[in-house]
């Protein structure tokens, strides 16, 4: 029997794009292999030790690279960098295809680390908690590195928001 009404996860998807959500940019490096994510569920989790925390989707291309790096960074997009957290959002892309639009350096750790935003977390692999469909990733902050460049893109009823 197949039903017209949207599912309990449609609904939940629904409500959720009502609620305002801070953008930020995960990149990481394994095996030679750079992939980079927009998401949408980062926050910190605590000052003492300074950790962080943000969900993936298991099937995603960037769930196996983070899932087997020690390390990756968090940046902080403006409304500059609208453009890439679109681009950074479409699915199949290749790891080339992802970083054609971008200007990136590598640290120390090998991560992707894009040149012109202002606000980004070094950070190191604490844990993963899978938890349904998606991998809860419990990152420590090493470094930090904040330009006085004004930060913070919010993504709200599916359109990007500047504040």
């Amino acid at each position: 029997m197949t039903s017209n009404h949207p599912s309990v996860a449609e609904r939940l998807k629904d409500i959720m794009s009502e609620l305002p959500v801070p953008l930020t940019i995960i990149t990481a490096e394994f095996d030679g292999v750079k992939r980079a994510v927009t998401i949408s569920s980062f926050t910190c989790h605590s000052m003492r030790p300074p950790l962080i925390t943000f969900n993936i989707d298991c099937g995603s291309q960037f769930c196996e690279v983070i899932k087997n790096t020690s390390h990756f960074a968090v940046h902080f997009p403006n409304e500059n960098h609208i453009h890439i957290c679109k681009h950074l959002a479409q699915k199949g892309l290749t790891s080339e295809e992802q970083f054609s639009i971008i200007q990136y350096e590598k640290n120390e750790f090998q991560t992707p680390i894009i040149t012109d935003i202002p606000s980004i977390l070094f950070c190191q692999k604490e844990e993963i908690i899978k938890v349904g469909d998606h991998i809860i990733l419990v990152g420590r902050v090493i470094e930090a590195k904040k330009t006085d460049e004004k930060t913070g893109l919010l993504y709200h009823q599916r359109s990007f928001i500047t504040i």
